[in-house]
């Protein structure tokens, strides 16, 4: 399964922290010290600011390559990593509705079929490609 973070800095002097907003998937926030906070969406959905938000810092990851199977003769292998991508300082723009996907893991294979590649990423129109599925090793 891939990833989405969002990272940003509180409001220096003010005092805030983590930005309002709403999400109709699942995500985790944190606070992670008296400057930084991160939000982890974990399934896709769509992000809305009612307020303005200072600009954030975007990190995916494409989902996984699924492992091929093994026949019997030749070992089975894994799948390849998602890619990732980083995009600095995205300034959302106030009340509109941001598609988050969440990249899927790509199927194992079965037999000597090879493993599914894995789904793309995507926030903000950035995109991390999904890992290559494997093929048995020969």
């Amino acid at each position: 399964m891939g990833a989405c973070y969002f990272y940003g800095k509180t409001g220096g002097y003010t005092g805030y922290t983590l930005p309002e907003f709403t999400y109709t998937g699942q995500y985790e926030k944190f606070q992670v010290d008296k400057k930084n906070w991160k939000i982890r969406f974990l399934t896709s959905g769509t992000l809305i600011f009612p307020k303005r938000v200072p600009a954030i810092d975007v990190f995916l990851v494409g989902g996984g390559g699924g492992g091929a199977g093994y026949n019997g003769n030749h070992a089975a292998c894994g799948g390849g990593g998602g890619y990732t991508k980083t995009e600095k300082s995205v300034i959302p723009l106030v009340g509109e509705e941001y598609p988050i996907v969440i990249g899927a893991g790509g199927y194992g294979g079965s037999s000597s079929n090879p493993g599914g590649s894995g789904g793309a990423s995507s926030a903000f129109s950035v995109t991390a490609g999904g890992g290559g599925g494997a093929t048995y090793g020969g």
